[in-house]
Protein backbone atom coordinates (compact mmCIF):
# COMPACT_ATOMS: atom_id res chain seq x y z
CA UNK A 1 0.00 0.00 0.00
CA UNK A 2 1.20 3.87 -0.86
CA UNK A 3 1.15 6.56 1.54
CA UNK A 4 1.05 9.83 0.05
CA UNK A 5 2.79 13.03 1.40
CA UNK A 6 -0.18 14.86 1.63
CA UNK A 7 -2.75 12.24 2.51
CA UNK A 8 -4.73 12.93 -0.54
CA UNK A 9 -5.95 11.04 -2.60
CA UNK A 10 -3.72 9.31 -5.83
CA UNK A 11 -6.56 8.22 -8.15
CA UNK A 12 -5.22 8.56 -11.82
CA UNK A 13 -7.62 9.84 -14.71
CA UNK A 14 -6.76 6.75 -17.45
CA UNK A 15 -10.20 5.84 -18.43
CA UNK A 16 -8.39 2.43 -18.71
CA UNK A 17 -9.40 1.85 -14.86
CA UNK A 18 -13.12 0.77 -16.21
CA UNK A 19 -14.11 -2.99 -15.45
CA UNK A 20 -15.47 -4.77 -18.31
CA UNK A 21 -16.31 -8.26 -16.30
CA UNK A 22 -17.55 -9.23 -12.77
CA UNK A 23 -16.66 -12.10 -10.78
CA UNK A 24 -19.21 -15.14 -11.21
CA UNK A 25 -21.67 -15.91 -8.57
CA UNK A 26 -19.30 -19.47 -7.92
CA UNK A 27 -16.23 -17.02 -7.85
CA UNK A 28 -17.75 -14.57 -5.19
CA UNK A 29 -18.90 -17.89 -3.13
CA UNK A 30 -15.73 -19.04 -2.79
CA UNK A 31 -14.28 -15.78 -1.76
CA UNK A 32 -17.22 -15.33 1.21
CA UNK A 33 -15.77 -19.26 1.89
CA UNK A 34 -12.44 -18.14 2.54
CA UNK A 35 -13.36 -14.74 4.41
CA UNK A 36 -15.93 -17.19 6.67
CA UNK A 37 -13.14 -19.92 7.39
CA UNK A 38 -11.21 -17.59 8.51
CA UNK A 39 -13.88 -15.85 10.76
CA UNK A 40 -14.46 -19.43 11.94
CA UNK A 41 -10.85 -19.57 12.85
CA UNK A 42 -10.49 -16.51 14.57
CA UNK A 43 -13.54 -17.46 16.90
CA UNK A 44 -11.43 -20.82 17.64
CA UNK A 45 -8.48 -19.58 18.68
CA UNK A 46 -10.28 -16.89 21.17
CA UNK A 47 -12.35 -19.67 22.56
CA UNK A 48 -9.44 -22.20 22.67
CA UNK A 49 -6.87 -19.73 23.77
CA UNK A 50 -8.25 -16.93 25.56
CA UNK A 51 -10.89 -19.39 27.57
CA UNK A 52 -8.06 -22.12 28.91
CA UNK A 53 -5.50 -19.20 30.10
CA UNK A 54 -8.74 -17.23 31.27
CA UNK A 55 -9.58 -20.44 33.29
CA UNK A 56 -6.15 -20.98 33.86
CA UNK A 57 -5.35 -17.91 35.44
CA UNK A 58 -8.67 -18.06 38.06
CA UNK A 59 -7.95 -21.25 39.39
CA UNK A 60 -4.62 -20.48 40.26
CA UNK A 61 -6.26 -17.01 41.94
CA UNK A 62 -8.45 -19.75 44.07
CA UNK A 63 -6.02 -22.31 44.87
CA UNK A 64 -3.51 -19.38 46.03
CA UNK A 65 -6.19 -18.19 48.26
CA UNK A 66 -7.04 -21.58 49.42
CA UNK A 67 -3.43 -22.13 49.53
CA UNK A 68 -2.80 -19.09 51.87
CA UNK A 69 -5.90 -19.75 53.90
CA UNK A 70 -4.67 -23.15 55.04
CA UNK A 71 -0.95 -22.01 55.64
CA UNK A 72 -1.78 -18.98 58.18
CA UNK A 73 -4.38 -20.88 59.88
CA UNK A 74 -2.35 -23.90 60.15
CA UNK A 75 0.31 -21.44 60.93
CA UNK A 76 -1.52 -19.54 63.52
CA UNK A 77 -2.51 -22.48 65.55
CA UNK A 78 1.02 -23.78 65.44
CA UNK A 79 2.10 -20.64 67.48
CA UNK A 80 -0.89 -20.52 69.24
CA UNK A 81 0.17 -23.91 71.42
CA UNK A 82 3.99 -22.73 70.90
CA UNK A 83 4.85 -25.16 68.74
CA UNK A 84 7.50 -24.71 65.83
CA UNK A 85 6.55 -25.29 62.24
CA UNK A 86 6.91 -28.21 60.76
CA UNK A 87 9.83 -26.51 58.35
CA UNK A 88 8.87 -29.22 54.97
CA UNK A 89 5.28 -28.06 54.73
CA UNK A 90 6.27 -24.49 55.55
CA UNK A 91 8.73 -24.22 52.48
CA UNK A 92 6.13 -26.21 50.25
CA UNK A 93 3.61 -23.92 51.56
CA UNK A 94 5.45 -20.60 50.81
CA UNK A 95 6.66 -22.13 47.42
CA UNK A 96 3.22 -22.81 46.79
CA UNK A 97 1.72 -19.44 47.62
CA UNK A 98 4.31 -17.31 45.28
CA UNK A 99 4.25 -19.91 42.07
CA UNK A 100 0.58 -19.92 41.84
CA UNK A 101 0.02 -16.07 42.40
CA UNK A 102 2.66 -15.47 39.68
CA UNK A 103 1.37 -18.25 37.86
CA UNK A 104 -2.27 -16.14 38.41
CA UNK A 105 -0.75 -13.04 36.77
CA UNK A 106 0.87 -14.30 33.74
CA UNK A 107 -2.35 -16.59 32.47
CA UNK A 108 -4.67 -13.83 32.91
CA UNK A 109 -2.36 -11.12 31.82
CA UNK A 110 -2.21 -13.14 28.60
CA UNK A 111 -5.56 -14.21 28.10
CA UNK A 112 -6.83 -11.34 26.09
CA UNK A 113 -5.96 -11.46 22.01
CA UNK A 114 -4.25 -7.81 21.17
CA UNK A 115 -7.56 -6.67 19.52
CA UNK A 116 -9.82 -7.63 22.42
CA UNK A 117 -11.09 -4.38 23.95
CA UNK A 118 -13.32 -5.66 26.04
CA UNK A 119 -12.13 -8.57 27.77
CA UNK A 120 -8.81 -6.34 28.13
CA UNK A 121 -10.35 -3.73 30.47
CA UNK A 122 -11.81 -6.85 32.09
CA UNK A 123 -8.70 -8.20 32.58
CA UNK A 124 -6.85 -4.78 33.86
CA UNK A 125 -9.60 -4.48 36.34
CA UNK A 126 -8.98 -8.16 37.52
CA UNK A 127 -5.21 -7.50 37.94
CA UNK A 128 -6.47 -4.36 39.64
CA UNK A 129 -8.51 -6.18 42.13
CA UNK A 130 -6.12 -9.21 42.29
CA UNK A 131 -3.17 -6.94 44.09
CA UNK A 132 -4.55 -5.92 46.84
CA UNK A 133 -6.12 -8.90 47.71
CA UNK A 134 -2.74 -10.89 47.81
CA UNK A 135 -1.17 -7.97 50.06
CA UNK A 136 -4.13 -8.22 52.52
CA UNK A 137 -2.21 -10.49 54.35
CA UNK A 138 0.58 -8.19 54.03
CA UNK A 139 -1.51 -5.09 55.52
CA UNK A 140 -2.43 -7.71 58.71
CA UNK A 141 1.27 -8.27 59.40
CA UNK A 142 2.45 -4.53 58.92
CA UNK A 143 -0.48 -3.74 61.44
CA UNK A 144 1.07 -6.70 63.87
CA UNK A 145 4.98 -5.15 63.54
CA UNK A 146 3.86 -1.50 64.50
CA UNK A 147 2.15 -2.75 67.57
CA UNK A 148 4.79 -5.21 68.44
CA UNK A 149 7.02 -2.00 68.40
CA UNK A 150 4.83 -0.13 70.38
CA UNK A 151 5.16 -3.08 73.16
CA UNK A 152 8.67 -3.71 72.52
CA UNK A 153 8.28 -7.17 72.71
CA UNK A 154 8.90 -9.53 69.59
CA UNK A 155 6.75 -12.86 69.73
CA UNK A 156 8.81 -15.39 67.15
CA UNK A 157 7.93 -18.56 67.06
CA UNK A 158 5.56 -18.62 70.24
CA UNK A 159 8.64 -17.18 72.25
CA UNK A 160 8.87 -13.82 73.58
CA UNK A 161 12.16 -11.25 72.50
CA UNK A 162 13.30 -8.25 73.71
CA UNK A 163 12.34 -5.61 70.90
CA UNK A 164 16.60 -4.37 70.16
CA UNK A 165 16.82 -8.33 68.90
CA UNK A 166 14.14 -9.08 66.38
CA UNK A 167 13.39 -8.04 63.19
CA UNK A 168 9.87 -6.09 63.36
CA UNK A 169 11.71 -3.18 61.49
CA UNK A 170 12.51 -5.50 58.37
CA UNK A 171 9.60 -6.91 58.60
CA UNK A 172 7.64 -3.49 58.53
CA UNK A 173 9.61 -2.37 55.38
CA UNK A 174 8.95 -5.53 53.56
CA UNK A 175 5.65 -5.70 54.10
CA UNK A 176 4.87 -1.63 53.81
CA UNK A 177 6.99 -2.14 50.26
CA UNK A 178 4.08 -5.00 49.41
CA UNK A 179 1.58 -3.24 50.32
CA UNK A 180 2.45 -0.05 48.91
CA UNK A 181 2.97 -1.71 45.82
CA UNK A 182 0.07 -3.60 45.33
CA UNK A 183 -1.71 -0.20 46.07
CA UNK A 184 0.16 1.85 43.48
CA UNK A 185 -0.13 -0.35 41.29
CA UNK A 186 -3.93 -1.17 41.03
CA UNK A 187 -4.27 2.41 40.51
CA UNK A 188 -2.35 2.58 37.95
CA UNK A 189 -3.96 -0.33 36.39
CA UNK A 190 -6.95 1.13 36.77
CA UNK A 191 -5.69 4.74 35.12
CA UNK A 192 -4.61 2.67 31.93
CA UNK A 193 -7.73 1.30 31.75
CA UNK A 194 -9.55 4.73 31.35
CA UNK A 195 -6.82 6.33 29.36
CA UNK A 196 -7.06 3.80 26.55
CA UNK A 197 -10.49 2.56 26.46
CA UNK A 198 -10.40 1.60 23.00
CA UNK A 199 -6.83 0.37 22.63
CA UNK A 200 -6.61 -2.87 23.47
CA UNK A 201 -2.62 -3.72 22.42
CA UNK A 202 -2.02 -0.31 24.72
CA UNK A 203 -4.04 -1.54 27.40
CA UNK A 204 -1.66 -4.59 27.49
CA UNK A 205 1.20 -3.31 26.93
CA UNK A 206 0.71 -0.44 29.83
CA UNK A 207 -0.58 -3.50 32.11
CA UNK A 208 2.54 -5.15 31.88
CA UNK A 209 4.45 -2.68 32.49
CA UNK A 210 3.24 -1.87 35.39
CA UNK A 211 3.21 -5.51 36.63
CA UNK A 212 7.03 -5.82 36.25
CA UNK A 213 7.52 -2.60 38.22
CA UNK A 214 5.24 -4.18 41.11
CA UNK A 215 7.20 -7.38 40.94
CA UNK A 216 10.67 -6.06 40.16
CA UNK A 217 10.03 -3.92 43.81
CA UNK A 218 8.69 -6.87 45.67
CA UNK A 219 11.92 -9.38 44.61
CA UNK A 220 14.15 -6.62 45.56
CA UNK A 221 12.69 -5.74 49.50
CA UNK A 222 12.62 -9.88 49.05
CA UNK A 223 16.52 -9.95 48.78
CA UNK A 224 16.42 -6.97 51.45
CA UNK A 225 14.35 -9.40 54.08
CA UNK A 226 16.73 -12.17 53.00
CA UNK A 227 19.86 -10.15 53.91
CA UNK A 228 18.50 -8.68 57.39
CA UNK A 229 17.53 -12.09 58.45
CA UNK A 230 21.40 -13.77 57.15
CA UNK A 231 22.56 -10.68 59.44
CA UNK A 232 20.47 -11.78 62.46
CA UNK A 233 21.55 -15.44 62.10
CA UNK A 234 18.32 -16.64 61.09
CA UNK A 235 16.76 -18.13 57.45
CA UNK A 236 14.14 -16.08 55.82
CA UNK A 237 11.51 -18.71 54.55
CA UNK A 238 10.23 -16.11 52.74
CA UNK A 239 12.88 -16.57 50.29
CA UNK A 240 10.58 -19.83 48.52
CA UNK A 241 8.45 -17.16 46.94
CA UNK A 242 11.25 -15.83 44.66
CA UNK A 243 10.70 -18.61 41.59
CA UNK A 244 7.21 -17.59 41.41
CA UNK A 245 8.00 -14.02 41.60
CA UNK A 246 10.98 -14.39 39.15
CA UNK A 247 8.94 -16.81 36.97
CA UNK A 248 6.22 -13.27 36.91
CA UNK A 249 9.04 -10.70 36.37
CA UNK A 250 10.42 -12.45 33.54
CA UNK A 251 6.90 -12.84 31.76
CA UNK A 252 6.18 -9.28 32.73
CA UNK A 253 8.64 -7.69 31.50
CA UNK A 254 9.76 -9.44 28.43
CA UNK A 255 7.65 -9.41 25.17
CA UNK A 256 9.50 -12.11 23.81
CA UNK A 257 9.47 -14.69 27.03
CA UNK A 258 5.51 -14.31 26.33
CA UNK A 259 5.40 -14.55 23.06
CA UNK A 260 7.59 -17.94 23.09
CA UNK A 261 4.68 -18.78 25.56
CA UNK A 262 1.88 -17.80 23.28
CA UNK A 263 3.28 -20.05 20.45
CA UNK A 264 4.39 -22.83 22.44
CA UNK A 265 0.64 -22.66 23.68
CA UNK A 266 -1.42 -22.58 20.63
CA UNK A 267 0.45 -25.17 19.36
CA UNK A 268 -0.98 -26.92 22.07
CA UNK A 269 -4.67 -25.46 22.37
CA UNK A 270 -4.98 -24.28 18.88
CA UNK A 271 -3.44 -25.63 16.22
CA UNK A 272 -1.22 -23.31 14.39
CA UNK A 273 -0.56 -23.43 10.26
CA UNK A 274 -3.93 -23.67 8.42
CA UNK A 275 -5.92 -22.04 11.43
CA UNK A 276 -3.39 -19.08 11.94
CA UNK A 277 -3.29 -18.29 8.34
CA UNK A 278 -6.57 -18.17 8.11
CA UNK A 279 -7.30 -16.21 11.13
CA UNK A 280 -4.52 -13.69 10.15
CA UNK A 281 -7.32 -13.32 6.79
CA UNK A 282 -10.02 -12.81 9.01
CA UNK A 283 -8.32 -10.70 11.40
CA UNK A 284 -8.17 -8.10 8.48
CA UNK A 285 -11.65 -7.57 8.39
CA UNK A 286 -11.36 -5.33 11.26
CA UNK A 287 -14.59 -7.11 12.85
CA UNK A 288 -16.80 -7.06 9.80
CA UNK A 289 -18.74 -10.02 8.22
CA UNK A 290 -17.03 -11.58 4.94
CA UNK A 291 -20.35 -10.87 3.28
CA UNK A 292 -19.61 -6.88 4.32
CA UNK A 293 -16.38 -6.43 3.05
CA UNK A 294 -17.22 -8.23 -0.23
CA UNK A 295 -19.89 -5.67 -0.76
CA UNK A 296 -17.11 -2.89 0.08
CA UNK A 297 -14.40 -4.48 -2.20
CA UNK A 298 -17.10 -4.69 -4.84
CA UNK A 299 -17.30 -0.84 -5.04
CA UNK A 300 -13.74 0.25 -4.54
CA UNK A 301 -12.21 -2.63 -6.73
CA UNK A 302 -9.97 -1.07 -9.73
CA UNK A 303 -7.45 -2.07 -12.13
CA UNK A 304 -5.24 -0.38 -15.04
CA UNK A 305 -4.50 -1.87 -18.46
CA UNK A 306 -0.48 -1.72 -17.79
CA UNK A 307 0.15 0.23 -21.08
CA UNK A 308 -1.67 3.39 -19.58
CA UNK A 309 0.68 3.10 -16.43
CA UNK A 310 3.53 5.60 -17.41
CA UNK A 311 6.91 5.96 -15.61
CA UNK A 312 5.93 8.80 -14.03
CA UNK A 313 3.70 7.00 -11.62
CA UNK A 314 6.26 4.61 -11.02
CA UNK A 315 8.65 7.29 -9.92
CA UNK A 316 7.31 8.04 -6.63
CA UNK A 317 4.03 7.84 -4.04
CA UNK A 318 2.64 11.54 -4.56
CA UNK A 319 -0.44 12.05 -6.41
CA UNK A 320 -0.21 12.45 -10.31
CA UNK A 321 -1.14 15.79 -11.67
CA UNK A 322 -3.34 14.16 -13.86
CA UNK A 323 -5.49 12.15 -11.69
CA UNK A 324 -9.05 12.39 -11.29
CA UNK A 325 -11.44 10.33 -9.84
CA UNK A 326 -12.19 6.59 -11.08
CA UNK A 327 -15.52 5.87 -11.92
CA UNK A 328 -17.05 3.46 -9.53
CA UNK A 329 -17.50 -0.48 -10.87
CA UNK A 330 -18.37 -3.98 -9.70
CA UNK A 331 -15.68 -6.25 -8.13
CA UNK A 332 -14.24 -8.09 -12.09
CA UNK A 333 -10.78 -10.11 -12.45
CA UNK A 334 -7.71 -8.90 -12.97
CA UNK A 335 -4.26 -10.11 -14.07
CA UNK A 336 -2.12 -9.20 -11.67
CA UNK A 337 -1.53 -7.43 -8.20
CA UNK A 338 1.33 -5.22 -8.53
CA UNK A 339 3.53 -5.45 -5.17
CA UNK A 340 6.34 -3.37 -4.61
CA UNK A 341 8.04 -0.82 -2.45
CA UNK A 342 7.87 3.17 -2.81
CA UNK A 343 11.66 3.06 -1.37
CA UNK A 344 13.25 1.03 -4.07
CA UNK A 345 14.69 2.34 -7.17
CA UNK A 346 11.90 3.90 -9.06
CA UNK A 347 14.04 2.75 -13.16
CA UNK A 348 14.73 -0.73 -12.05
CA UNK A 349 10.60 -1.00 -10.74
CA UNK A 350 9.76 0.08 -14.30
CA UNK A 351 12.32 -2.09 -16.35
CA UNK A 352 11.12 -5.23 -14.38
CA UNK A 353 7.44 -4.30 -14.54
CA UNK A 354 7.92 -4.02 -18.36
CA UNK A 355 9.52 -7.50 -18.65
CA UNK A 356 7.20 -8.96 -17.02
CA UNK A 357 4.40 -7.04 -19.29
CA UNK A 358 6.53 -7.86 -22.67
CA UNK A 359 5.63 -11.56 -21.14
CA UNK A 360 2.44 -11.28 -20.80
CA UNK A 361 1.90 -10.07 -24.22
CA UNK A 362 3.56 -12.32 -25.71
CA UNK A 363 1.75 -15.17 -23.99
CA UNK A 364 -1.64 -13.72 -23.90
CA UNK A 365 -1.83 -11.23 -27.22
CA UNK A 366 -3.15 -8.59 -24.66
CA UNK A 367 -2.32 -6.11 -22.46
CA UNK A 368 -2.44 -7.01 -19.05
CA UNK A 369 -4.68 -5.69 -16.32
CA UNK A 370 -3.28 -5.10 -12.83
CA UNK A 371 -4.17 -3.79 -9.73
CA UNK A 372 -1.65 -1.11 -8.11
CA UNK A 373 -1.73 1.02 -5.21
CA UNK A 374 -1.62 4.24 -6.35
CA UNK A 375 -3.70 4.00 -9.39
CA UNK A 376 -6.22 2.32 -7.87
CA UNK A 377 -6.51 2.61 -3.96
CA UNK A 378 -8.61 5.47 -1.60
CA UNK A 379 -5.82 7.05 -0.02
CA UNK A 380 -8.21 8.75 2.01
CA UNK A 381 -9.45 5.67 3.31
CA UNK A 382 -6.79 3.36 4.53
CA UNK A 383 -8.53 1.67 6.92
CA UNK A 384 -11.41 0.65 4.55
CA UNK A 385 -8.80 -0.80 1.80
CA UNK A 386 -7.01 -2.93 4.84
CA UNK A 387 -10.06 -4.56 5.42
CA UNK A 388 -10.89 -4.81 1.29
CA UNK A 389 -7.32 -6.39 0.87
CA UNK A 390 -8.06 -10.17 1.07
CA UNK A 391 -10.90 -9.83 -2.15
CA UNK A 392 -8.47 -7.32 -3.56
CA UNK A 393 -5.96 -9.83 -3.64
CA UNK A 394 -8.69 -13.14 -4.82
CA UNK A 395 -9.55 -11.19 -7.46
CA UNK A 396 -5.94 -11.25 -8.84
CA UNK A 397 -4.65 -14.02 -10.87
CA UNK A 398 -1.34 -13.73 -10.37
CA UNK A 399 0.69 -11.69 -7.81
CA UNK A 400 4.00 -9.89 -9.35
CA UNK A 401 6.46 -8.78 -7.02
CA UNK A 402 8.81 -5.95 -8.21
CA UNK A 403 11.62 -7.52 -5.60
CA UNK A 404 13.86 -4.23 -4.62
CA UNK A 405 16.10 -3.75 -2.17
CA UNK A 406 13.63 -2.39 0.75
CA UNK A 407 10.86 -4.95 -0.54
CA UNK A 408 11.05 -7.61 2.42
CA UNK A 409 11.61 -4.36 5.14
CA UNK A 410 8.32 -3.43 4.37
CA UNK A 411 5.12 -4.50 6.53
CA UNK A 412 2.20 -3.64 3.70
CA UNK A 413 4.50 -6.10 0.86
CA UNK A 414 4.97 -8.89 3.73
CA UNK A 415 1.13 -8.76 4.23
CA UNK A 416 0.22 -8.88 0.53
CA UNK A 417 2.68 -11.71 -0.08
CA UNK A 418 1.25 -13.89 2.96
CA UNK A 419 -2.47 -12.81 2.53
CA UNK A 420 -2.67 -13.72 -1.62
CA UNK A 421 -1.31 -16.92 -0.55
CA UNK A 422 -3.64 -17.93 1.99
CA UNK A 423 -6.80 -16.18 0.36
CA UNK A 424 -6.65 -19.04 -2.21
CA UNK A 425 -3.69 -17.61 -4.81
CA UNK A 426 -1.24 -20.38 -5.35
CA UNK A 427 2.46 -19.95 -4.74
CA UNK A 428 3.55 -20.86 -8.32
CA UNK A 429 1.25 -17.78 -9.46
CA UNK A 430 3.90 -15.34 -7.32
CA UNK A 431 6.50 -13.67 -10.11
CA UNK A 432 8.97 -12.26 -8.49
CA UNK A 433 10.99 -10.03 -10.57
CA UNK A 434 13.98 -8.69 -8.26
CA UNK A 435 15.47 -5.42 -9.07
CA UNK A 436 18.88 -5.89 -10.15
CA UNK A 437 20.98 -3.76 -12.67
CA UNK A 438 22.78 -5.84 -15.79
CA UNK A 439 26.42 -5.76 -14.98
CA UNK A 440 29.32 -7.71 -14.03
CA UNK A 441 28.17 -7.78 -10.55
CA UNK A 442 24.99 -9.35 -11.42
CA UNK A 443 25.62 -12.91 -9.79
CA UNK A 444 26.72 -10.93 -6.11
CA UNK A 445 23.63 -8.84 -6.54
CA UNK A 446 21.37 -12.31 -6.90
CA UNK A 447 22.94 -13.84 -3.99
CA UNK A 448 22.46 -10.91 -2.04
CA UNK A 449 19.03 -11.03 -2.79
CA UNK A 450 18.44 -14.82 -1.83
CA UNK A 451 20.40 -13.77 1.34
CA UNK A 452 17.54 -11.62 2.18
CA UNK A 453 14.63 -13.60 1.41
CA UNK A 454 16.98 -16.70 4.13
CA UNK A 455 17.52 -14.09 6.61
CA UNK A 456 14.44 -11.57 6.13
CA UNK A 457 12.40 -11.03 10.13
CA UNK A 458 9.12 -8.99 9.91
CA UNK A 459 10.03 -7.94 13.70
CA UNK A 460 12.27 -5.66 11.69
CA UNK A 461 10.13 -4.35 9.01
CA UNK A 462 8.88 -0.97 9.26
CA UNK A 463 5.32 1.00 7.98
CA UNK A 464 5.42 4.23 6.89
CA UNK A 465 2.35 5.29 8.94
CA UNK A 466 2.85 4.34 12.33
CA UNK A 467 -0.73 3.32 13.22
CA UNK A 468 -0.58 0.99 9.91
CA UNK A 469 1.82 -0.62 11.71
CA UNK A 470 0.49 -1.08 15.19
CA UNK A 471 -2.77 -2.36 13.14
CA UNK A 472 -0.83 -5.13 10.84
CA UNK A 473 1.32 -6.16 14.09
CA UNK A 474 -2.00 -6.54 16.03
CA UNK A 475 -3.71 -9.05 13.50
CA UNK A 476 -0.69 -10.62 13.98
CA UNK A 477 -0.12 -11.17 17.46
CA UNK A 478 -3.93 -12.13 17.03
CA UNK A 479 -3.12 -15.11 14.29
CA UNK A 480 -0.34 -16.21 15.07
CA UNK A 481 0.40 -14.93 19.29
CA UNK A 482 3.85 -13.52 18.04
CA UNK A 483 6.24 -12.06 15.10
CA UNK A 484 9.21 -14.91 15.42
CA UNK A 485 5.68 -17.77 14.01
CA UNK A 486 4.09 -15.47 11.52
CA UNK A 487 8.07 -15.04 10.32
CA UNK A 488 8.29 -19.01 9.70
CA UNK A 489 4.95 -18.92 8.11
CA UNK A 490 6.35 -16.16 5.71
CA UNK A 491 9.61 -18.25 5.23
CA UNK A 492 7.24 -21.46 4.42
CA UNK A 493 6.05 -18.88 1.11
CA UNK A 494 9.37 -17.69 0.02
CA UNK A 495 11.45 -21.35 0.73
CA UNK A 496 10.34 -22.65 -3.47
CA UNK A 497 11.35 -18.74 -4.67
CA UNK A 498 14.76 -18.95 -3.06
CA UNK A 499 16.28 -19.21 -6.66
CA UNK A 500 14.28 -16.97 -8.44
Amino acid sequence: MAETSDGSSTSSGNEACRIDSALSAEEEDDIKAKLSEGESALRKIRCRLTGALGAAGIACFLLCQVTRALYFEWKTSKWDKGHNLNMPLREIAIFLQGLLLGLAHVFLGMAPLMDDRFLTRCMLVTQAVMLPVFAYEDLRFLIWHIEGISSHVCEYFGNAEPYSFCLHEMWMVYSGVKVLSAAIGSIALLIVTAIYPSQPDRMQQHMWMVLAVCFASVLVVQCYAIISFAAAGRFDFECFRLPGLLLSLLMAASPGARERAQVWLRGKIASQGALAAAAGVAGLLGGCSGEEVLAQASSRFRYISLEHLTFEDMADNRPSPSGADLSESHLGYCDAFISHSWSDDATLKWAALQTWRAKFLAEHGREPRVWIDKICINQNDIATDLRCLPVFLKACNRLVVLCGATYFSRLWCILELFTFVHIGGHPNNIDFSPLLRRTTEHEEHLAEFQKRLRHFDVGKCQCSDANDKQKILSIIHVAYGGIHAFTAAVHEILRPKLLF
